[in-house]
Protein backbone atom coordinates (compact mmCIF):
# COMPACT_ATOMS: atom_id res chain seq x y z
CA UNK A 1 0.00 0.00 0.00
CA UNK A 2 2.73 2.57 0.83
CA UNK A 3 4.58 1.51 -2.35
CA UNK A 4 1.11 2.10 -4.26
CA UNK A 5 1.26 5.53 -2.38
CA UNK A 6 4.83 6.71 -3.59
CA UNK A 7 4.68 5.42 -7.10
CA UNK A 8 1.38 7.90 -7.39
CA UNK A 9 2.85 10.66 -5.53
CA UNK A 10 5.97 10.11 -7.97
CA UNK A 11 3.60 10.49 -10.83
CA UNK A 12 1.89 13.07 -9.87
CA UNK A 13 5.22 15.14 -9.26
CA UNK A 14 6.72 14.25 -12.54
CA UNK A 15 3.02 15.09 -14.25
CA UNK A 16 2.84 18.80 -12.42
CA UNK A 17 6.33 18.81 -13.31
CA UNK A 18 5.89 18.51 -16.74
CA UNK A 19 2.74 21.29 -17.06
CA UNK A 20 4.68 23.42 -14.76
CA UNK A 21 7.06 23.71 -17.64
CA UNK A 22 4.49 23.74 -20.42
CA UNK A 23 2.79 26.61 -18.48
CA UNK A 24 6.45 28.55 -18.12
CA UNK A 25 6.89 27.88 -21.88
CA UNK A 26 3.41 29.06 -22.76
CA UNK A 27 3.85 32.45 -20.76
CA UNK A 28 7.10 33.13 -22.72
CA UNK A 29 5.91 32.69 -25.89
CA UNK A 30 3.04 34.72 -24.80
CA UNK A 31 5.57 37.16 -23.88
CA UNK A 32 6.54 37.68 -27.34
CA UNK A 33 6.34 41.34 -28.54
CA UNK A 34 5.06 42.36 -25.30
CA UNK A 35 7.36 44.86 -24.22
CA UNK A 36 10.17 45.83 -25.53
CA UNK A 37 12.85 43.08 -23.77
CA UNK A 38 10.72 40.22 -26.06
CA UNK A 39 10.75 42.35 -29.29
CA UNK A 40 9.14 40.89 -32.55
CA UNK A 41 10.75 40.09 -35.55
CA UNK A 42 8.66 40.94 -38.85
CA UNK A 43 7.39 38.32 -41.14
CA UNK A 44 5.94 37.74 -44.61
CA UNK A 45 2.53 37.62 -43.40
CA UNK A 46 -0.94 39.60 -41.51
CA UNK A 47 -0.55 39.94 -38.18
CA UNK A 48 -3.47 40.07 -35.95
CA UNK A 49 -3.60 42.91 -33.34
CA UNK A 50 -6.77 42.93 -30.79
CA UNK A 51 -7.93 46.19 -30.37
CA UNK A 52 -6.41 48.21 -27.56
CA UNK A 53 -3.18 45.96 -27.83
CA UNK A 54 0.39 46.51 -29.15
CA UNK A 55 3.11 44.95 -30.48
CA UNK A 56 7.26 45.69 -30.03
CA UNK A 57 9.35 45.06 -32.88
CA UNK A 58 13.77 45.38 -32.49
CA UNK A 59 16.15 45.66 -35.40
CA UNK A 60 20.03 46.45 -35.03
CA UNK A 61 21.70 49.17 -37.11
CA UNK A 62 25.71 49.57 -37.55
CA UNK A 63 25.14 53.66 -37.70
CA UNK A 64 26.37 54.27 -40.35
CA UNK A 65 23.93 56.91 -42.08
CA UNK A 66 22.48 54.88 -44.32
CA UNK A 67 18.47 55.21 -44.72
CA UNK A 68 16.03 52.92 -43.04
CA UNK A 69 12.46 52.32 -44.07
CA UNK A 70 9.30 51.52 -41.96
CA UNK A 71 6.19 50.29 -43.63
CA UNK A 72 2.55 49.83 -42.25
CA UNK A 73 0.20 48.23 -44.51
CA UNK A 74 -3.14 47.96 -42.17
CA UNK A 75 -6.45 46.73 -42.40
CA UNK A 76 -9.03 48.14 -41.69
CA UNK A 77 -7.36 51.48 -43.04
CA UNK A 78 -6.39 53.98 -39.89
CA UNK A 79 -6.65 50.82 -36.97
CA UNK A 80 -3.49 50.78 -36.19
CA UNK A 81 -0.10 53.36 -35.95
CA UNK A 82 3.53 52.95 -35.46
CA UNK A 83 6.55 54.39 -34.01
CA UNK A 84 10.20 54.46 -33.96
CA UNK A 85 11.98 55.19 -30.75
CA UNK A 86 15.83 54.65 -29.89
CA UNK A 87 17.36 52.70 -26.54
CA UNK A 88 17.69 55.96 -24.57
CA UNK A 89 13.92 56.25 -25.37
CA UNK A 90 13.02 53.09 -24.67
CA UNK A 91 15.14 53.98 -20.98
CA UNK A 92 13.01 56.51 -20.08
CA UNK A 93 9.62 54.67 -21.31
CA UNK A 94 10.59 52.45 -18.93
CA UNK A 95 11.35 54.53 -16.00
CA UNK A 96 7.86 56.88 -16.52
CA UNK A 97 9.39 59.80 -18.20
CA UNK A 98 8.55 62.20 -20.74
CA UNK A 99 9.91 61.79 -24.11
CA UNK A 100 9.33 62.18 -27.78
CA UNK A 101 9.55 59.22 -30.26
CA UNK A 102 12.76 59.61 -32.72
CA UNK A 103 9.83 59.24 -35.60
CA UNK A 104 6.47 57.90 -36.62
CA UNK A 105 4.63 56.46 -39.28
CA UNK A 106 2.56 59.08 -41.84
CA UNK A 107 0.34 58.23 -44.74
CA UNK A 108 2.29 57.68 -47.91
CA UNK A 109 0.31 58.67 -50.84
CA UNK A 110 2.70 56.78 -53.31
CA UNK A 111 2.10 53.69 -50.81
CA UNK A 112 -1.54 53.54 -50.97
CA UNK A 113 -1.52 55.57 -48.07
CA UNK A 114 0.03 53.37 -46.27
CA UNK A 115 2.14 54.33 -42.84
CA UNK A 116 5.94 54.83 -44.11
CA UNK A 117 8.93 56.56 -42.15
CA UNK A 118 12.31 56.97 -43.62
CA UNK A 119 15.59 58.41 -41.49
CA UNK A 120 18.84 57.34 -40.36
CA UNK A 121 20.78 57.00 -36.99
CA UNK A 122 24.61 57.85 -36.55
CA UNK A 123 25.19 55.88 -33.65
CA UNK A 124 25.07 51.96 -34.33
CA UNK A 125 22.51 49.62 -31.46
CA UNK A 126 19.27 48.17 -30.96
CA UNK A 127 16.30 50.55 -31.80
CA UNK A 128 12.82 49.42 -32.10
CA UNK A 129 9.57 49.93 -33.10
CA UNK A 130 5.71 50.28 -31.58
CA UNK A 131 2.88 49.21 -33.25
CA UNK A 132 -0.15 50.44 -31.22
CA UNK A 133 -4.17 49.79 -32.46
CA UNK A 134 -6.11 52.50 -32.65
CA UNK A 135 -9.50 51.12 -33.61
CA UNK A 136 -12.32 49.77 -31.76
CA UNK A 137 -12.04 46.23 -33.21
CA UNK A 138 -9.36 43.43 -34.42
CA UNK A 139 -6.83 44.53 -36.99
CA UNK A 140 -3.94 43.38 -39.37
CA UNK A 141 -1.01 44.55 -40.48
CA UNK A 142 1.80 43.49 -42.48
CA UNK A 143 5.38 45.43 -41.33
CA UNK A 144 8.29 45.96 -43.17
CA UNK A 145 11.70 47.45 -41.59
CA UNK A 146 14.37 47.26 -44.85
CA UNK A 147 17.51 48.99 -44.88
CA UNK A 148 21.13 48.08 -46.03
CA UNK A 149 22.73 47.64 -42.40
CA UNK A 150 19.72 46.36 -40.55
CA UNK A 151 19.52 43.01 -38.98
CA UNK A 152 17.15 41.68 -36.62
CA UNK A 153 17.10 39.86 -33.25
CA UNK A 154 16.32 35.95 -33.45
CA UNK A 155 13.96 36.40 -30.31
CA UNK A 156 10.25 36.26 -31.34
CA UNK A 157 8.39 35.95 -34.66
CA UNK A 158 4.52 37.09 -34.24
CA UNK A 159 2.25 34.38 -34.45
CA UNK A 160 -0.20 35.34 -37.58
CA UNK A 161 -3.77 34.26 -36.15
CA UNK A 162 -5.47 34.78 -39.86
CA UNK A 163 -5.60 37.49 -42.92
CA UNK A 164 -7.96 39.40 -44.59
CA UNK A 165 -8.55 36.81 -47.19
CA UNK A 166 -8.39 33.65 -44.72
CA UNK A 167 -4.99 32.54 -47.71
CA UNK A 168 -3.40 29.65 -46.02
CA UNK A 169 -0.22 31.19 -47.42
CA UNK A 170 -0.75 33.96 -45.10
CA UNK A 171 0.10 32.20 -42.01
CA UNK A 172 3.26 32.04 -40.52
CA UNK A 173 4.05 30.68 -37.09
CA UNK A 174 7.80 31.06 -35.77
CA UNK A 175 10.08 29.37 -32.76
CA UNK A 176 11.43 31.72 -30.43
CA UNK A 177 15.22 31.73 -30.93
CA UNK A 178 18.51 32.40 -29.01
CA UNK A 179 18.02 36.96 -28.10
CA UNK A 180 20.91 39.14 -29.00
CA UNK A 181 21.89 37.25 -32.11
CA UNK A 182 20.74 38.86 -35.57
CA UNK A 183 20.17 37.74 -38.85
CA UNK A 184 20.39 40.36 -41.92
CA UNK A 185 17.55 41.18 -43.22
CA UNK A 186 17.82 39.54 -46.89
CA UNK A 187 15.48 37.33 -48.87
CA UNK A 188 17.67 34.84 -50.25
CA UNK A 189 15.29 32.93 -52.48
CA UNK A 190 13.26 35.18 -54.89
CA UNK A 191 10.43 33.39 -57.54
CA UNK A 192 9.04 36.05 -59.43
CA UNK A 193 7.69 36.39 -63.28
CA UNK A 194 5.62 39.51 -65.20
CA UNK A 195 2.38 37.08 -63.76
CA UNK A 196 3.91 37.32 -60.32
CA UNK A 197 6.13 40.46 -59.86
CA UNK A 198 8.30 41.63 -57.08
CA UNK A 199 6.63 44.99 -55.41
CA UNK A 200 9.35 47.63 -55.88
CA UNK A 201 9.54 48.89 -52.22
CA UNK A 202 13.35 48.72 -51.36
CA UNK A 203 13.35 45.37 -49.89
CA UNK A 204 17.14 44.01 -49.65
CA UNK A 205 17.19 41.19 -51.64
CA UNK A 206 20.37 38.52 -53.02
CA UNK A 207 20.20 37.54 -56.95
CA UNK A 208 22.10 34.34 -57.58
CA UNK A 209 23.80 33.94 -61.15
CA UNK A 210 21.44 32.82 -63.48
CA UNK A 211 18.26 34.66 -61.82
CA UNK A 212 16.14 37.47 -63.24
CA UNK A 213 13.72 39.14 -60.79
CA UNK A 214 10.79 40.54 -62.26
CA UNK A 215 8.99 44.12 -60.73
CA UNK A 216 6.13 45.72 -62.05
CA UNK A 217 4.10 48.90 -61.56
CA UNK A 218 1.17 51.19 -62.28
CA UNK A 219 1.66 54.37 -64.20
CA UNK A 220 -1.70 56.61 -64.99
CA UNK A 221 0.70 58.24 -68.70
CA UNK A 222 0.14 62.06 -67.61
CA UNK A 223 3.76 62.03 -68.71
CA UNK A 224 5.22 62.81 -64.60
CA UNK A 225 8.60 62.30 -63.36
CA UNK A 226 9.06 58.26 -62.73
CA UNK A 227 12.57 57.12 -60.68
CA UNK A 228 13.22 53.84 -60.56
CA UNK A 229 16.98 53.21 -58.35
CA UNK A 230 19.12 49.60 -57.68
CA UNK A 231 21.22 50.05 -54.63
CA UNK A 232 23.28 46.93 -55.46
CA UNK A 233 26.26 45.48 -53.31
CA UNK A 234 28.87 44.87 -54.27
CA UNK A 235 28.86 48.04 -57.09
CA UNK A 236 27.76 46.71 -60.80
CA UNK A 237 27.17 43.27 -59.78
CA UNK A 238 23.47 43.83 -61.89
CA UNK A 239 21.61 45.58 -64.31
CA UNK A 240 18.19 46.50 -64.87
CA UNK A 241 16.15 47.20 -67.50
CA UNK A 242 13.02 49.38 -67.90
CA UNK A 243 9.92 47.50 -70.09
CA UNK A 244 6.30 48.90 -71.55
CA UNK A 245 3.38 46.27 -71.67
CA UNK A 246 4.04 46.36 -75.74
CA UNK A 247 7.76 45.31 -75.22
CA UNK A 248 6.72 42.44 -72.98
CA UNK A 249 4.35 41.31 -75.73
CA UNK A 250 7.17 41.10 -78.20
CA UNK A 251 9.33 38.99 -75.54
CA UNK A 252 6.74 36.59 -75.54
CA UNK A 253 6.36 36.08 -78.67
CA UNK A 254 10.24 35.77 -79.10
CA UNK A 255 10.26 39.08 -81.37
CA UNK A 256 12.74 41.75 -81.24
CA UNK A 257 12.53 44.71 -79.38
CA UNK A 258 14.18 47.47 -77.37
CA UNK A 259 13.80 48.30 -73.43
CA UNK A 260 12.21 52.08 -73.12
CA UNK A 261 15.08 52.18 -70.29
CA UNK A 262 18.08 50.58 -68.49
CA UNK A 263 19.11 51.32 -65.26
CA UNK A 264 23.07 53.45 -65.33
CA UNK A 265 25.31 54.70 -62.56
CA UNK A 266 24.85 57.85 -60.96
CA UNK A 267 28.06 59.62 -59.37
CA UNK A 268 25.86 61.34 -57.45
CA UNK A 269 23.83 58.47 -55.67
CA UNK A 270 27.00 56.39 -55.18
CA UNK A 271 27.21 55.04 -58.59
CA UNK A 272 23.94 53.14 -57.82
CA UNK A 273 21.81 52.22 -60.89
CA UNK A 274 19.25 55.18 -62.03
CA UNK A 275 16.64 55.61 -64.31
CA UNK A 276 14.29 58.27 -65.06
CA UNK A 277 11.41 58.62 -67.68
CA UNK A 278 7.67 59.13 -68.12
CA UNK A 279 5.09 57.49 -70.29
CA UNK A 280 2.23 59.26 -71.57
CA UNK A 281 0.04 56.01 -71.98
CA UNK A 282 -1.66 54.74 -68.68
CA UNK A 283 -0.64 51.06 -68.02
CA UNK A 284 1.80 48.23 -66.05
CA UNK A 285 5.11 48.83 -66.73
CA UNK A 286 8.16 46.67 -65.92
CA UNK A 287 11.94 46.50 -64.40
CA UNK A 288 13.52 43.38 -64.96
CA UNK A 289 17.02 42.76 -62.69
CA UNK A 290 19.58 40.41 -63.87
CA UNK A 291 22.84 39.34 -62.29
CA UNK A 292 26.01 40.39 -63.85
CA UNK A 293 27.82 36.45 -64.35
CA UNK A 294 31.56 38.53 -64.55
CA UNK A 295 31.05 39.44 -60.70
CA UNK A 296 32.06 36.79 -58.29
CA UNK A 297 30.29 36.48 -54.74
CA UNK A 298 26.95 37.19 -53.41
CA UNK A 299 24.97 40.17 -54.44
CA UNK A 300 22.37 41.72 -53.24
CA UNK A 301 20.33 45.15 -53.72
CA UNK A 302 17.51 47.46 -52.94
CA UNK A 303 15.23 48.06 -56.03
CA UNK A 304 12.10 51.45 -55.82
CA UNK A 305 10.23 53.13 -57.93
CA UNK A 306 8.97 56.34 -57.00
CA UNK A 307 6.64 58.99 -59.10
CA UNK A 308 3.52 60.98 -58.29
CA UNK A 309 0.97 59.03 -60.23
CA UNK A 310 3.33 55.22 -59.51
CA UNK A 311 0.99 52.97 -57.87
CA UNK A 312 2.54 49.05 -56.53
CA UNK A 313 1.37 46.19 -57.99
CA UNK A 314 1.85 43.86 -54.62
CA UNK A 315 2.22 40.33 -54.61
CA UNK A 316 2.26 37.21 -52.11
CA UNK A 317 5.97 38.39 -52.45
Amino acid sequence: MHMWRFILTSVLIATLYLLSGQVVLAAEIESGGNDPAHPFVPVDGWVTLPAGAHHWYAFRDEGDSTTIAVRLTVLPPASAAFTVLTAEQIHKWERGEEFQAVGAGTPFKLFNNDLYWTGSFVQSGSYYVLVESTGRSESYYKLTITGRQVSFPKVHMPRVEGSPTGSPDDLAVAPESTPLAFSPNITSTVTSSPENPLPPIGKLITITPGEVHWYAFRDEGDESTIQVRADATPDHCLSFQVWTPEELARWRLGGDFRPVGQGTANAALKADLFWTGSFVKSGTYYVVVERDPAVRGPCSYQLTVIGNDVSLMLSPN
